[in-house]
C-alpha cells in the first residue's frame, strides 16, 4: 500500500482565478482551448501531490515527468491535430 500525499485545494483556487475568468469570457470560442489539469489531480477538497508513491510535482509547483504522463489523456485530444512544421 502506498501513501497518497494531498494538499488543500483552497490555495489552488485562489491562484486559478485568472484562468477561470479567461475561461468564462471565452465560452463558445472555437479557437481557444483551455486545458485544465485540476480534475486529474484534485477532487472537491484536496489535490494529490503523489500517485502510486511517485511525485506528480517537482521544485514546488512544476509538474514532474510522471505528472505530465498522467495528463496525456487531457492534452492528446487537443494537440494531436497539430503537425510540426519546419520554418
Amino acid at each position: 500500500m502506498s501513501l497518497q500525499y494531498r494538499a488543500d485545494i483552497d490555495g489552488l483556487r485562489a491562484v486559478r482565478q485568472p484562468i477561470l475568468f479567461i475561461s468564462r469570457m471565452n465560452e463558445g470560442n472555437q479557437n481557444l482551448s483551455i486545458l485544465d489539469p485540476i480534475n486529474y489531480f484534485c477532487d472537491v477538497n484536496r489535490c494529490n501531490i503523489s500517485k502510486d508513491g511517485r511525485s506528480l510535482y517537482y521544485n514546488g509547483g512544476h509538474i514532474s515527468t510522471f505528472g505530465a504522463e498522467q495528463l496525456r489523456v487531457l492534452f492528446y485530444p487537443t494537440l494531436s491535430g497539430f503537425r510540426a512544421t519546419t520554418p
